[in-house]
């Protein structure tokens, strides 16, 4: 795998909700997020009422998906997920690339660059979808550089994501 970073939310999955309609597309998308220097995609399919997805069918979908990008030589790892609405699961403290990109608007951008200075953002993830919102963890990471070290920015697109995706959450022990 070339890329180093690791994006945790990616709709990468052909014909599952508002994501990649068909396997071109995952291709595509794949490519664009290599391109950028990103080595591992958590497809992120909507779970929700909204989109019907059986998760019980995400796994052979990420297969499918893993053997294409193969094929068409695409060197990155693709995992399995799923986006949980907030009112399933309660809020995850992941900030949108749009926002620190400045796609919703200079206050927003810089609001968004608050938290990550403050430290309170985690991690980075895209949220890509085909035709509106590309791979976008660069982008995120020169963003976050205004208000931190490289080094410090960094780690919210590469080793942060990873750590994630190795370990999972970590448990917070319950005041005293």
């Amino acid at each position: 795998m070339k890329g180093r970073r690791a994006d945790i939310h990616f709709h990468l999955l052909p014909g599952v909700d508002d994501g990649a309609a068909n396997l071109e597309e995952s291709v595509e998308l794949a490519r664009l997020a290599e391109a950028d220097g990103t080595g591992v995609i958590v497809a992120t399919p909507h779970v929700s009422a909204q989109y019907v997805t059986d998760v019980s069918d995400l796994p052979d979908r990420v297969a499918e998906v893993r053997a294409r990008l193969r094929l068409e030589g695409v060197d990155v790892d693709v995992r399995c997920g799923g986006e949980l609405r907030h009112d399933m699961v309660g809020r995850l403290g992941q900030s949108d690339l749009d926002t620190i990109a400045g796609g919703y608007g200079a206050e927003a951008e810089r609001h968004a660059l608050w938290l990550v200075g403050a430290g309170v953002v985690t991690c980075l993830a895209s949220d890509a979808h085909p035709g509106w919102r590309g791979p976008g963890l660069g982008v995120g990471l020169e963003k976050a550089s205004w208000a931190l070290t490289r080094a410090r920015a960094r780690i919210l697109t590469d080793s942060a994501p990873r750590a994630l995706l190795e370990h999972g959450t970590p448990i917070v022990a319950p005041a005293a």
